[in-house]
Formats: C-alpha cells, sequence, structure tokens
C-alpha cells in the first residue's frame, strides 16, 4: 500500500482525525479504481486469446479460399464443357442443314424433271390431238 501525504494546510485546518480519515478515502478510492485497471497478466491473456482469435479466422479464411478455388474450377470444367456441347451442337446442325438443303436441290430437281416430261407429254399429246382432228375432219369431208 502507497503512504499518502497531506499538505500541512490541509492538516492543520482538518485536524488529526479529519486528516486520517481523509487519507483512508483517497487511498480506498485509489485501491477500488487499481482494481478496475487491467493487469499485464490480464494483457497477456487478452493478447494469447487474439492472437488464437486471429489464427482461427486466418484457418477459416486458407479453408474458404480452397473450397472457392474447387468450386472455380468446377464452374470452369463445367462451362469447358457446354461450351465443346455447343460446338458439337453447331456441328450437328450445320450437317442437318447440308442434308436439308441437298434435299431441297434433289426436290427442285425433280419438278424441273417432271416439268419437263409434262411439257414433253404434253406437246406430244397437242401433237396427236391436232392429228386426230385433221384426220377426223378429213373423214367428215369425205363423208
Amino acid at each position: 500500500m502507497s503512504v499518502i501525504t497531506i499538505p500541512r494546510v490541509l492538516r492543520e485546518r482538518l485536524g488529526d482525525e479529519a486528516t486520517e480519515a481523509f487519507a483512508k478515502v483517497i487511498s480506498e478510492a485509489g485501491l477500488d479504481s487499481r482494481r478496475d485497471l487491467a493487469t499485464k497478466e490480464d494483457l497477456f491473456k487478452v493478447e494469447l486469446n487474439l492472437k488464437g482469435e486471429i489464427t482461427r479466422v486466418k484457418e477459416d479464411v486458407t479453408k474458404g479460399e480452397a473450397r472457392l478455388k474447387e468450386n472455380i474450377a468446377k464452374v470452369q470444367e463445367s462451362v469447358f464443357k457446354v461450351k465443346e456441347d455447343v460446338a458439337n451442337l453447331e456441328a450437328r446442325l450445320k450437317e442437318n442443314i447440308a442434308k436439308v438443303q441437298e434435299s431441297v436441290f434433289k426436290v427442285k430437281e425433280d419438278v424441273a424433271n417432271l416439268e419437263a416430261r409434262l411439257k414433253e407429254d404434253s406437246a406430244r399429246l397437242e401433237l396427236r390431238l391436232r392429228e386426230e382432228i385433221a384426220k377426223s375432219e378429213l373423214r367428215l369431208r369425205e363423208e
């Protein structure tokens, strides 16, 4: 416990009994306020706890980063597969479009051939009809 010195002016005014009481009050107030102060041991405990918390947070961050990297790798793999699927689909679509275009070309060709045959047949029929009409007219004249 520390010694409290009361100045002479106060001791003379207060008297011995009041001076002792005053010194006691000041001393107890100092003890109470010192009880509220952190000791070096308290500070070391807090520091140790903080270091432990910081270590745990760093571990959690490291684990989180690892999970994120893993998830990013999975997403990149999925994107690659989707791109691959799209490329395959494009190739198949191009093949199918080429086949359809080929079919359309064949149909046009068939239609053109059919038109040509129809024109030929029509011309032959027309010719035969004229011949028949001419023959019929001849017979009619003869009769």
